[in-house]
């Protein structure tokens, strides 16, 4: 005899049904973009009817809603523990050497986030050719990226002298973010594919988003 009650069944079907509606609204956005997915093909990709559908996220712009929400969560898991490190020890901005390998480390984990992602990457390119105008209009409801315990070493490596501006944390990381997002689309682009062409990729990546961040100084 199961020792699961009617109600723990229901609320473990309720939450299977969500998920499932979140995995096919990804697979849908991300092929379509917000403005060209229909709520009809994202229904019909879950397996579940649209009245159904409704009752758990009202419309086609929550539903847009959660499924950007559960990505950010997912790339700010990833960013807390990569940055970890620099937030850390604020220290790491005097060593130019060390506040490099740091920031290069945690930039090839975004990387190896978005890569192992490949419908995150198709939403926040749709995103970048649409101008941002969805993303931008929920922004204030989506999950704000805590960069609070790296403005201290972001300050420190400033007065050394090892970025290549003054501006704010938040801003570098958007910025290194959106050139990352740009430098992957090219990967369709390469005459060869496989592992390997993907790896040189990725390496060249994360090299670009700490050039985008640290400045270039000669060797000690």
């Amino acid at each position: 005899m199961s020792n699961s009650s009617p109600r723990r069944r229901a609320a473990y079907d309720a939450a299977a049904s969500r998920l499932a509606i979140l995995d096919a609204a990804e697979q849908i956005f991300a092929a379509h973009g917000f403005a060209g997915a229909r709520v009809d093909q994202i229904a019909a990709q879950s397996g579940y009817n649209k009245s159904l559908l409704f009752q758990y996220f009202g419309d086609k712009l929550a539903l847009y809603l959660a499924v950007l929400t559960r990505a950010e969560q997912g790339v700010g898991a990833v960013r807390l523990r990569a940055f970890r490190v620099l937030a850390d020890d604020p220290a790491l901005g005097h060593d130019p050497g060390r506040f490099r390998a740091a920031l290069t480390s945690a930039c090839a984990a975004v990387i190896d986030h978005l890569l192992a992602h490949p419908p995150l990457l198709r939403l926040l390119l749709w995103e970048m050719a649409d101008g941002w105008q969805t993303y931008t209009r929920l922004r204030a409801q989506l999950p704000e990226e805590p960069v609070d315990g790296l403005e201290a070493v972001f300050a420190v490596a400033t007065a050394a002298g090892l970025l290549r501006s003054r501006a704010p944390v938040a801003l570098h990381l958007t910025l290194a973010l959106q050139a990352a997002i740009a430098a992957l689309s090219c990967l369709p682009l390469l005459d060869t594919q496989g592992a390997t062409t993907t790896a040189m990729l990725r390496d060249h990546t994360v090299a670009l988003m700490v050039a985008s961040i640290v400045r270039d100084l000669p060797e000690a």
